[in-house]
């Protein structure tokens, strides 16, 4: 890489006002720097690069770079033709989706350097990965506009040393450490560690002092990957390892179960026979790397779906307390309820990791959420994490790069169902990962799962007298029930502060299942709403469409044992199998218009992932929202309806 840069004056500023994006972009315009005064905050990964841009693995994710980006002004290939050498946006660049086509769209459109206020941690360390600039320095902008040269180290001034050195060699591949492989078995704290240090701690190499800000080699125990990163993983290990077997082929696990269900929806999606075509692409070459190296591949079910999702999978079947997990998907961080570090990385990191059995992590800091109380009936963990997103530790970007651990004596009501609720929105929030400390029912939750012993399981809790960036306590008793307004998960606010505008919508598509909200106790809430209505000869909202999705196999077979399947057939609720499905956009369950309105229990909603309106929350107000029409919690709608027979 060179010593330095200079711009050639291809400067793409993301603005909020969009005849001045489309200026830049077609007409070649210049800006003002005083348009930093008004870039676009929060742009996701999906805005980058909208889903499909998932079905390929070279140089043509370039076409989709920034479809999705809000307002829709962008169209397939102009940022290639206009190739800029400087990206700038505002706060939490590259939020959501560990996709690491977004920031290689942006490489492979010219792009030498990204700008932003803040960056989403796997989007930064992707761009670093592929060898990608990123700054968040505008004084180094101004430099740049003035077509002065930077030198590259001023840019990297606010990374790590080893940063810095990945970025100055090109790339994480490019001439990849040479990590020692003497991991300790058992951690010899010389201080009192917390929950995240500990895991690092006797995951990394013996003589490893660990501290906040430290970038170290980490050993993982479970590496996975999907359909719709495998192949780009493969393409980065072979470029640098060529045929080199991968480190513990038993440890590694692959999944065909995002676009299972893409046959369903083929006829009403852009160039959808096309992308069957490409389905079938990413699923062979995954299936043919499984085959030939030994890798465990959950793949197709036997309706149609999957054996599972990913997540749901990690956390029934896989994760133990204080392993080291690393997939490829934001949502990894889901089997941090089991007391694992989970975390979500790009397909460059993953190739890596396939190569030498770990990656290097830099120490988070950590903030400790001390849960108290239980929270009031009606009232979930999907909730919860709305609460948090729309607390101060996100709008302050407190979470942002950090570690979040959960505890307290609060958290015993908590089952580990909920539990998987709350660490698989770490990603939402910004944070590397969320981590639950263990207890009892940790243990009792891996014995009915995995008929394991109780002595086999090792406890996850931090030390006393632990160190943390802030510590925050929650009251669950006062949490109430959430929705998240379109274009954002961090659009949540509090049910009853929900405008008369937004009452009064008519829904036409509820869907609740993914990994978020397609576990056996989701299904309990979906079928307690149901079972309410039925009771009451109380059907769906006319014209909506409600579509239940399940985590697993398990859980499809949990929905047959209690009668679910039956139940929900006959309140005229569709019941799928396995798969990210709608989540993704890729089956039923997904907008296909702009004025379709979605209540969904998934966890985001960021433009550029779905063509619709689409409103969060939990399992019970998805159904209750089903059942009324418009979006209310299932205690509002059991008020309405006593309210109506009390008038009757």
């Amino acid at each position: 890489m060179s010593t330095s840069i200079k711009s050639n004056g291809k400067i793409l500023f993301l603005t909020n006002n969009l005849e001045l994006l489309s200026d830049q972009i077609l007409r070649g315009r210049k800006l003002s720097l005083d348009v930093c005064q008004d870039l676009m905050n929060g742009i996701s990964t999906d805005e980058i690069t909208p889903v499909a841009a998932g079905f390929w693995f070279d140089d043509k994710v370039a076409d989709f770079c920034y479809t999705g980006l809000r307002g829709k002004k962008i169209n397939s290939g102009e940022i290639r033709a206009f190739s800029p050498e400087i990206i700038v946006s505002g706060q939490d660049k590259g939020c959501g989706s560990s996709r690491e086509h977004a920031p290689l769209a942006e490489k492979i459109c010219g792009a030498k350097i990204i700008f932003a206020r803040s960056f989403a941690s796997i989007y930064r360390q992707n761009c670093r990965n592929i060898g990608l600039l990123t700054c968040e320095n505008f004084e180094i902008l101004a430099k740049l506009y003035n077509d002065e040269d930077v030198n590259i180290e001023e840019i990297l001034a606010d990374q790590s040393d080893f940063d810095r050195k990945i970025y100055l060699l090109g790339g994480l591949l490019k001439a990849p450490p040479n990590p020692k492989t003497e991991i300790r078995k058992k951690q010899r704290p010389s201080r009192a560690l917390n929950l995240v240090e500990k895991i690092i701690a006797r995951h990394s190499p013996i003589g490893t002092v660990i501290e906040p800000g430290q970038v170290v080699f980490v050993k993982s125990d479970i590496r996975f990957t999907h359909e719709f990163f495998t192949a780009l993983v493969l393409g980065r290990y072979t470029e640098s390892f060529s045929d080199n077997p991968i480190y513990d082929p038993k440890s590694v696990f692959v999944f065909r179960d995002h676009l299972n269900f893409l046959g369903a929806i083929k006829e009403t999606i852009p160039n959808g026979n096309e992308l069957m075509k490409r389905r079938q692409v990413l699923w062979s070459i995954q299936t043919k790397f499984a085959k030939q190296n030994g890798v465990k591949e959950y793949g197709s079910g036997p309706r149609g779906g999957s054996e599972a999702i990913c997540h749901v999978a990690v956390l029934e079947d896989l994760a133990l307390p204080n392993h080291v997990v690393l997939g490829t998907d934001s949502h990894t961080c889901m089997a941090g309820a089991l007391g694992a570090l989970a975390i979500g990385v790009g397909a460059t990191e993953m190739a890596f990791a396939f190569k030498f059995g770990g990656s290097y992590l830099k120490v988070p800091e950590v903030i400790r959420i001390e849960l108290h109380g239980c929270l009031e009936i009606g009232i979930t963990a999907k909730d919860l994490m709305h609460f948090i997103l729309q607390s101060d530790l996100v709008s302050k970007e407190l979470t942002l790069g950090r570690a979040v651990e959960f505890g307290g004596p609060g958290l015993k009501n908590l089952i580990i169902d909920e539990r998987a609720t709350i660490a698989n929105m770490g990603a939402e929030i910004g944070a590397t990962t969320i981590i639950v400390e263990t207890d009892d029912m940790t243990v009792e939750y891996l014995e009915q799962k995995r008929q394991l012993g109780a002595n086999f399981i090792e406890e996850a809790v931090p030390d006393k007298g632990a160190s943390y960036y802030l510590t925050r306590e929650i009251d669950l008793k006062k949490i109430t029930t959430y929705v998240a307004l379109p274009g954002d998960p961090r659009n949540s606010i509090p049910l009853d502060s929900l405008s008369s505008e937004v009452r009064s919508l008519m829904i036409n598509i509820a869907y609740g299942g993914s990994c978020t909200s397609g576990k056996n106790s989701d299904l309990d809430m979906y079928a307690e709403v149901l079972s309410w209505a039925k009771q009451r000869n109380i059907g769906l909202a006319a014209g909506l469409k409600f579509y239940i999705q399940v985590g697993s196999q398990n859980v499809w077979a949990y929905a047959k044992e209690k009668g679910y399947i039956e139940l929900f057939s006959s309140m005229g609720v569709e019941l799928l199998e396995p798969s990210c499905g709608a989540c993704i956009s890729a089956g039923p369950g997904t907008g296909l218009r702009s004025d379709d309105i979605i209540i969904s229990a998934v966890n985001r909603n960021y433009s550029g992932r779905n063509k619709a309106q689409v409103y969060l929350s939990s399992p019970l107000t998805v159904a209750a929202s089903a059942i009324h029409g418009r979006i209310v919690s299932f205690n509002e709608l059991i008020q309405l309806y006593q309210n109506k027979r009390s008038s009757a």
